[in-house]
């Protein structure tokens, strides 16, 4: 799959005719870099639920009680030379499904996919960076996490996946979790998670 193609969902959410997850893209239009702020973001594959009253809920922060709207797991990008962006005004309330940092833009704060994570090559994520976090469990491991760029963890972020790819750089002391760790990933073993088992 091309990062940023969409994947046909097995059964669409309320109101979404095209069977396609909803898409929020970053424009940068609100000229903050803020995250958290609806000028920032478009939705497309919503059938216009994602923007009420002309402003977009930003992804991540759709009612938690309807876990059936399209904007409730959301795909996400952010456009090559997009800029700085700040995650630390969000309050997350549901979930980002995919997620792609395109290059030559800088993340500050970190961002969980439920799914697939990739950070391009020319990109930075100041934070954690976490893929495959489902819903059931806060580490239940289903996806992948590419690093193509520069993932800081600083002190007490993580970077995490059921598989990473990493071809970039991960430093700071935060950990790294993942039970298949490959090329340029070495963390101790005391970092790594076992895999999930069958009781």
């Amino acid at each position: 799959m091309l990062f940023g193609q969409k994947q046909p969902r097995a059964q669409a959410p309320r109101g979404l005719s095209s069977g396609l997850a909803a898409l929020a893209t970053w424009t940068g239009n609100g000229d903050d870099g803020d995250w958290a702020n609806g000028k920032n973001w478009q939705w497309t594959n919503d059938d216009n639920e994602c923007t009420p009253n002309g402003f977009a809920i930003p992804p991540g922060t759709a009612n938690p009680g309807d876990p059936t709207s399209p904007c409730y797991f959301a795909d996400v990008t952010i456009p090559p030379n997009s800029g700085t962006i700040s995650t630390q005004n969000v309050t997350r309330s549901s979930y980002i499904d995919n997620f792609t940092l395109n290059i030559f833009n800088t993340l500050n704060g970190g961002v969980r996919a439920s799914g697939n994570a990739l950070i391009a090559g020319g990109a930075t994520v100041n934070g954690g960076v976490g893929a495959g976090q489902g819903t059931a469990t806060y580490m239940q491991f289903a996806g992948t996490l590419t690093n193509q760029g520069t993932i800081n963890l600083g002190s007490g972020g993580g970077a995490s996946g059921c598989t990473i790819v990493n071809t970039g750089v991960i430093k700071g002391s935060g950990s790294i979790f993942t039970p298949i760790t490959r090329p340029n990933v070495a963390p101790a073993p005391t970092q790594l998670r076992a895999p999930m088992q069958a009781p």
